[in-house]
């Protein structure tokens, strides 16, 4: 969604620099909600499964952030074989465009080449995720629900890596149930307070993200009734030729 909001009002290019940044954030929370789950086996002694899921994951993620270090220092060779390529085929023109999103795409990454600004970006990772574990923590102490803060870290790494491996329905219904019990299980809360915490979960965090969006539309300039009606699309980009 990010980036087809930013592809109309700027460039196919533009929007592949959003790609990018957006790849860098998910490899990022990956990792970090990773962390969270090893540093909470100092805690717990987890199941076989978990450990597993832990091991196959930390693969997956160690991975993905590899492929971006090399997608960010060796951009140049990327780009002369795709040049190269489209030679080849005598599709020059598409070439050029192709290279040119390519190169928005590896600026993207540039947060990479900063040793202090990825860790800045990490840190940043690690207190976002934190925050939502205490946010678990304190809706299970309004509901009177027993659950220490380090079982909520597992809770919100569990919603966290959810979302990212499976495809979620609208508002992550039924998946952000499953994975929510699946974890609040593993600390002995009983199945009908699981389910009671985690429809309040659910209900918060949807409410808020919803109304935080509508006031970012709203300061981007757009309403939701355009982005309906799709009518906005020609509109920003005949502004920006015109400007």
């Amino acid at each position: 969604m990010r980036c087809f909001l930013v592809a109309p009002r700027a460039s196919l290019a533009g929007a592949s620099l959003v790609l990018a940044t957006l790849g860098v954030e998910k490899v990022l929370d990956g990792l970090a909600l990773l962390a969270i789950v090893l540093f909470s086996f100092l805690f717990f002694s987890p199941p076989q499964w978990l450990t597993q899921l832990e091991l196959v994951s930390s693969i997956v993620f160690a991975s993905a952030l590899a492929m971006l270090f090399l997608l960010r220092y060796r951009n140049s060779y990327f780009l002369m074989l795709m040049q190269s390529f489209f030679q080849k085929v005598h599709l020059e023109r598409l070439g050029e465009k192709v290279v040119t999103i390519f190169t928005k795409f590896g600026e993207g990454l540039s947060i990479l080449s900063s040793f202090h600004q990825t860790a800045k970006a990490i840190g940043l990772t690690m207190m976002v995720w934190a925050a939502e574990a205490v946010l678990i923590w304190g809706l299970a102490l309004a509901l009177q629900i027993s659950l220490s803060l380090t079982a909520a870290m597992v809770v919100s790494a569990f919603l966290g890596l959810g979302g990212m491996i499976l495809p979620a329905a609208p508002g992550s219904i039924g998946t952000y149930e499953f994975f929510s019990i699946t974890a609040l299980r593993l600390f002995g809360i009983d199945s009908e307070s699981a389910l009671a915490l985690t429809l309040v979960m659910h209900a918060w965090s949807f409410i808020a993200t919803t109304l935080l969006g509508l006031i970012g539309l709203g300061m981007s300039g757009m309403s939701f009734s355009q982005l309906l009606r799709g009518r906005s699309w020609k509109q920003a980009i005949g502004e920006i030729k015109e400007s």
